[in-house]
């Protein structure tokens, strides 16, 4: 025994890499879900980008950086139209799915008759949002006259094309927005290194409360800079990812889960809008518990802290490290995964989903 021990000591002495494999690693075993609706697009989507509408029947995917294709997810999916720009990296859907907004040609459309609903939206955002399908939300940062940062956040009335609100957050700037769900409140994740989430009334322009998450060792205050804010609809829980995804009392700022485990990563969704769900994927092919193979995407409960079910990795490309792009609908049903090679994958997770 003392010679085991003796034995062991040396090699810490010696710089050793020693990993100890417990005698029986525990695995878990979970459903792996089919696609409801799988469809390949033509062309290939270098860094494509993905919205989804609030009932998951309506995706819009970026195309090479050339255009924005809408499309109509039924039991086959159908091209409702294609917007071909010079800049359409950045848009977003309304909720129906029936609009969509580009803030490079600073218009509204009617996806079904592409038809320009709006024309006159010339105002630089950072971030756009619909509050409903008459009220589009846009964030910028800029400087006032003495070079100071400052957030500004205008409100438009799509009937009648102008602008009804506005209200300035000075001497912030952020690096990410979200609006919540009931349309009620804008949260903002302030660049200032001490990951403040500020949020603001959206119809009095008031801060309502400041959120700075706690770390989860005081001594070690979190670096970088925070992503990938998001929130639920009844806005009482928050998630970003810092050092790893975290989720968050939204009133106090407590911290009430770690996402995702060592060894997986959260993806770009973070936490669903409903429930207590997220996407986790595993960027390797060591053990993990599930027989997750490299970018398998698991749906986790990060509350239960359990993985439900397998949602299997794209068909491999040429490139094994495809760029892929998630996006979940409102109501946490529905969950579109595109890949550069232009692979789409349709989940129904409403089985999942708490009511």
């Amino acid at each position: 025994m003392n010679r085991s021990i003796s034995r062991f000591a040396l090699a810490i002495a010696s710089g050793w890499m020693i990993t100890l494999t417990p005698a029986s690693a525990q695995t878990f075993t979970v459903p792996t879900l089919k696609p409801q609706l799988k469809f390949q697009l033509k062309g290939e989507y270098n860094f494509p980008k993905v919205q989804v509408s609030a009932d998951g029947k309506r995706v819009a995917i970026l195309h090479s950086g050339v255009a924005i294709q809408v499309w109509e997810l039924g039991s086959e999916p159908k091209l409702l139209s294609e917007f071909k720009m010079k800049f359409p990296e950045f848009f977003t859907l309304s909720p129906s799915g029936n609009l969509l907004y580009s803030a490079s040609e600073h218009k509204v459309y009617d996806v079904t008759t592409k038809k320009v609903v709006v024309d006159n939206l010339f105002e630089v955002c950072s971030h756009a949002f619909f509050r409903d399908e008459n009220t589009l939300v846009l964030t910028q940062n800029s400087y006032d006259s003495q070079k100071h940062t400052k957030g500004t956040i205008t409100t438009w009335e799509i009937a009648k094309g102008k602008r009804v609100d506005k209200f300035e957050v000075p001497d912030r700037r952020f690096s990410d927005a979200l609006l919540a769900k009931d349309g009620k409140e804008i949260w903002l994740f302030m660049s200032n290194k001490k990951f403040e989430v500020e949020c603001y009334d959206l119809d009095t322009g008031k801060l309502a409360r400041t959120i700075q998450p706690e770390p989860s060792d005081p001594n070690k205050p979190y670096q970088g800079s925070g992503s990938y804010l998001s929130v639920t609809r009844d806005g009482t829980t928050l998630s970003a990812r810092l050092d790893k995804f975290r989720v968050f009392d939204s009133m106090t700022g407590k911290m009430i889960a770690t996402i995702p485990p060592d060894w997986l990563s959260g993806s770009n969704i973070g936490i669903f809008p409903v429930g207590t769900l997220c996407l986790l994927v595993a960027y390797s092919d060591k053990p993990n518990g599930y027989g997750l193979k490299d970018r398998d995407c698991l749906l986790y409960d990060w509350k239960e802290k359990k993985g439900l079910a397998i949602l299997p990795r794209h068909t491999p490309g040429k490139d094994k490290y495809s760029w892929i792009v998630r996006a979940v609908s409102a109501d946490g049903k529905t969950v579109v995964s595109v890949s550069e090679e232009g692979e789409v994958l349709v989940y129904d997770l409403s089985s999942f989903v708490k009511k």
